[in-house]
């Protein structure tokens, strides 16, 4: 686990030299989903600042008519988890966080799947590097967190139900 944190963060080492400010970029611009996600984080921050959950619909966004929060892709759950950190650096820092730990947990987790599945631990270990640094989820991780952060459940989701069977683990009567 440890080797694929220092991996994500050579990955996002830009987005650390500056992590309150930066934003991942396609190379020319800032999406525009990156602003939604940023709103998400303080907005969840602030309420739980005021000791409250975050509403399921506001009028802070497109006002007067406001947004269904759950119609959109703000990502309630992380922004709760990171609301200490939204608080402490603000919301890019905590897009920081959730991206570089979306890197190292879906390749920790790919790991974790193949060695269930018998893989020996270098092939694994490859494997988990190979899933988690993809260039699917680096292109993910630039505009769309919730699928970049979402990523670690891909190999359960397909792999992770039961092993596969094994002669030696067949038995006859």
């Amino acid at each position: 686990m440890l080797g694929y944190v220092i991996a994500a963060f050579g990955v996002t080492w830009r987005l650390w030299a500056n992590p309150a400010s930066m934003a991942p970029t396609n190379g020319r611009s800032v999406l525009p989903d990156i602003y939604l996600s940023a709103w998400s984080m303080r907005y969840a921050a602030t309420a739980i600042a005021h000791a409250r959950l975050p509403a399921l619909i506001t009028t802070a966004v497109n006002a007067p008519q406001g947004i269904n929060v759950m119609w959109n892709t703000t990502m309630l759950l992380p922004s709760v988890l990171l609301a200490p950190v939204t608080l402490l650096a603000g919301p890019q820092a905590s897009l920081t966080v959730l991206i570089t730990l979306g890197f190292a947990d879906s390749a920790a987790v790919m790991f974790a799947v193949l060695r269930r599945w018998g893989a020996g631990i270098g092939a694994a270990a490859f494997a988990g590097a190979l899933f988690g640094l993809s260039p699917a989820l680096r292109m993910a991780a630039e505009d769309h967190y919730m699928l970049q952060a979402g990523a670690r459940w891909w190999p359960v989701c397909t792999f992770g139900q039961a092993p596969p069977c094994s002669s030696s683990r067949l038995t006859t009567r």
